[in-house]
């Protein structure tokens, strides 16, 4: 994209992954403020559709609603961050798919937490996802690989160790 006198427009998608409880809103909430992002989270699309996050009705409509925003986003060519937990290979890809070209850079955040961490950031949060289900994110959850990286313009990594982020780090 070019601006009236040939300046380059280039417009940033960032994607946050992580499990959940690793501490992916908090960083995604102040790396956007930082950075002038627009800030898009899956949850205030429920929280706006259903008025409460907890209730997860409709999903497809809601995902569609979400998207839509970040394709709206894209013709804004604004600078974004995608809070979803990502937690699949394949939640990235399709992320990627249906946004990466609309943007100049796409780069992914992976938060990496200990698990004890991320039960208890769980337990003191509004929405609190049951410890069997939490157990079984914490075993099926696909951390970013290399491979990823073919897409990805960046794959960051940033430890949070008891709520003190570490700064982003090159994951490959």
């Amino acid at each position: 994209m070019v601006c009236g006198l040939g300046e380059a427009i280039v417009s940033k998608m960032y994607l946050m992954t992580g499990v959940s409880g690793s501490g992916k809103t908090t960083f995604a909430k102040k790396f956007a403020r930082e950075n002038n992002l627009r800030y898009l989270n899956i949850d205030n699309f429920y929280f706006a559709t259903f008025g409460d996050e907890n209730t997860h009705a409709h999903e497809f409509d809601v995902w569609m609603m979400f998207y839509r925003a970040i394709e709206i986003a894209s013709r804004d060519d604004v600078d974004i961050i995608i809070d979803t937990n990502s937690p699949t290979i394949s939640n990235r890809d399709e992320i990627y798919n249906w946004f990466g070209h609309m943007f100049t850079e796409s780069y992914m955040i992976f938060i990496d937490a200990p698990s004890d961490l991320c039960f208890k950031n769980n337990s003191n949060r509004g929405r609190v996802i049951p410890r069997d289900e939490m157990m079984k994110m914490l075993r099926t959850y696909e951390s970013p690989n290399k491979t990823e990286t073919l897409k990805w313009d960046n794959i960051y990594i940033v430890h949070n160790n008891n709520n003190t982020f570490s700064e982003m780090e090159e994951w490959f």
